[in-house]
């Protein structure tokens, strides 16, 4: 009985040390000394076991405490992706901390298991869906949506879509799709105009036709409508499209804004935002160059403004996409798709509340402030701006809308919806998703999130590609897939019994049931 309880002993000291090596990169405390430490009693341990019960005891020591250190880290600690289930996305606590009592390094953007039982549970259901386009063309793939949510394309052959934007005060039934490789804009407007949108639509009832608004551009790339103009970014330029009468057909005049920016590269996307004044935001990547190689428009959020001069608005910007307008504060948001340069698991990709003269780090800085291994230091980092929220790495983020127009209970309303396109390459299979993050009543994030949609993938299959998200006027949310060429209307539940539900979201709920009866 007592070689028992000392075999036990050794296995608990055994089962220890590999506890905290898995939790090491949880923790960001990788240093050396650290390790040294955890080795050392690794070692003791294998030590112990092996003076007291020989070498063959050793082969059945060491894979029972590596698998139970395994699986007692997959629960304390779950992986940044775990198939299709939803996720719940732990914001950064310390954004308005005092820079020096700032972490020194990132840690993980996913709460523990007792963070997800503590967060909303707004309900998922898997299903197996066959989206089909009027023209036959398919998309099949399991996907996970919200209970009750519904989700058919409005219109498909548009293969490598980039944007889409909806001009409101033009035609509330007309939509712009920008298509770089092959040079043109589409105007895409609904077939019937008059027919209800509703879940119990049939799949080719509300197809929307499509027409080439403008052809012969240089990548057009992001959209936006202004004041009775569709502005493009392309690849060197900022180009104003006008058709005062696009539906009888007269021929669309083109006004150069800017032209001889620094030509964007083939992985590269340029959005656009305007404000309320005309003046215009454009992101602009990093590109293929060095560090030290990067003029001022790199790397950089460019203004615009109405008199067309050119004046750089934020730096620090690897790669920023989406650039979309707070709805309540009109502050500039944007997501950061960050340079896959470190390994799989950093640097983390970000939401950043993009302000005048901001400084968002890079190359000097990634995640939370954390100094480049080459490039960076404390010093620098710390004066540098922190994102407001830390998404997967290498979750290629690329559509940003916020929520509070959508034709959905409360809880829908006031969320930021964030698309992901996911990645292919590893033997897991990230696959896309959208994601929900909850804003307070200043809009402002509250620290959770759920995956609204998400579907996996593996090496050789891929199910979608988003590249934009928008809120149409017709009060849904809208989807662009560059992978499939289809545009996707997403309709959030109402009559779906879900928990926890505020009377506030449950009176939403029933007065739009009893208005639309």
């Amino acid at each position: 009985m007592r070689g028992v309880i000392e075999f036990l002993l050794y296995m608990l000291l055994l089962w220890g040390a590999a506890l905290l090596l898995f939790g090491v990169k949880t923790f960001s405390f990788d240093s050396p000394l650290l390790l040294f430490v955890l080795m050392l009693g690794v070692g003791f341990a294998l030590a112990l076991i092996g003076k007291r019960w020989g070498r063959g005891m050793l082969l059945l020591a060491i894979p029972m405490a590596v698998l139970l250190a395994h699986f007692t880290a997959e629960r304390l600690w779950p992986p940044p992706e775990e198939g299709n289930r939803a996720r719940v996305y732990r914001l950064t606590p310390e954004l308005n901390a005092d820079p020096a009592t700032l972490p020194s390094e990132h840690n993980s953007s996913l709460g523990s298991d007792n963070d997800r039982r503590e967060a909303p549970d707004f309900g998922v259901q898997s299903r197996n869906l066959s989206l089909e386009c009027a023209d036959g063309r398919a998309s099949t793939g399991e996907i996970t949506l919200l209970t009750g949510m519904d989700i058919h394309p409005i219109v498909c052959g548009l293969k490598g879509i980039e944007d889409i934007v909806f001009p409101a005060e033009a035609d509330p039934e007309v939509m712009y799709a920008s298509l770089p490789d092959s040079g043109m804009v589409y105007r895409v407007e609904r077939e019937n105009p008059s027919s209800a949108s509703s879940a119990a639509d049939k799949p080719r009832s509300d197809m929307w036709r499509k027409n080439i608004f403008y052809s012969g551009l240089d990548r057009p790339m992001g959209l936006e409508w202004y004041a009775g103009s569709l502005y493009v970014a392309t690849r060197t330029e900022v180009l104003k499209l006008t058709n005062p009468a696009s539906a009888t057909g007269q021929e669309v005049t083109a006004e150069t804004v800017v032209s001889d920016l620094p030509p964007a590269i083939a992985t590269e996307h340029r959005s656009l935002a305007i404000d309320a004044d005309g003046t215009i935001y454009l992101s602009m990547g990093a590109g293929d160059a060095e560090p030290q190689e990067l003029n001022w428009q790199r790397a950089a959020v460019l203004r615009i403004t109405p008199a067309g001069e050119v004046e750089l608005f934020a730096a620090g910007l690897h790669h920023a996409r989406a650039l979309v307008l707070h709805p309540q504060t009109g502050a500039l948001w944007a997501l950061e798709d960050s340079p896959e340069t470190l390994d799989l698991d950093s640097p983390p990709d970000e939401i950043n509340v993009i302000k005048q003269g901001g400084d968002y780090g890079w190359p000097f800085c990634y995640g939370f402030r954390v100094p480049d291994k080459d490039l960076g230091t404390k010093t620098i980092c710390t004066t540098t701006d922190a994102p407001v929220a830390f998404l997967p790495p290498h979750s290629s983020p690329a559509g940003l809308a916020f929520g509070a127009n959508l034709d959905a209970p409360a809880r829908y309303q006031s969320m930021l919806y964030v698309a992901l396109k996911g990645r292919v390459y590893d033997a897991q299979g990230r696959g896309f998703r959208i994601v929900g993050l909850p804003l307070d009543e200043q809009g402002d994030l509250t620290g959770w999130g759920v995956d609204v949609v998400s579907s996996g993938a593996t090496p050789t299959k891929l199910y979608a590609q988003p590249t934009a998200l928008a809120v149409a006027p017709d009060r849904n949310l809208y989807l662009a897939d560059a992978y499939s060429g289809m545009v996707y209307r997403f309709m959030f539940p109402f009559d779906v019994d879900l928990k926890p539900a505020s009377a506030k979201e449950d009176n939403s709920a029933a007065e739009h049931k009893n208005g639309k009866e």
